[in-house]
């Protein structure tokens, strides 16, 4: 396996605890990526919802973070600009 899907919705975090604890020392041969939650996709709000997934995953670095537009692609696009 060298990618690892994963998001802080997903168990409230919980699963990015439990990919923290199979990563060990095998971190630099995969491709992590992680989403956040709709509501912290937003430019105020995206940098920390990545810090805490950074926490969680026990690591300095996301490959990829992505956001979750929560079926309203269009608000969620207005809410970056601003």
């Amino acid at each position: 396996m060298t990618l690892i899907d994963t998001a802080e919705m997903y168990g409230d975090g919980a699963a990015e605890s439990l990919i923290r604890e199979a990563l060990g020392s095998v971190r630099d041969q995969l491709f992590l990526v992680s989403k956040a939650y709709p509501q912290n996709a937003s430019r105020s709000r995206l940098a920390g919802a990545c810090e805490a997934s950074l926490k969680r995953l026990g690591t300095d670095r996301l490959d990829s973070s992505t956001f979750s537009t929560g079926g309203d692609r269009c608000r969620s696009l207005r809410q970056w600009r601003h």
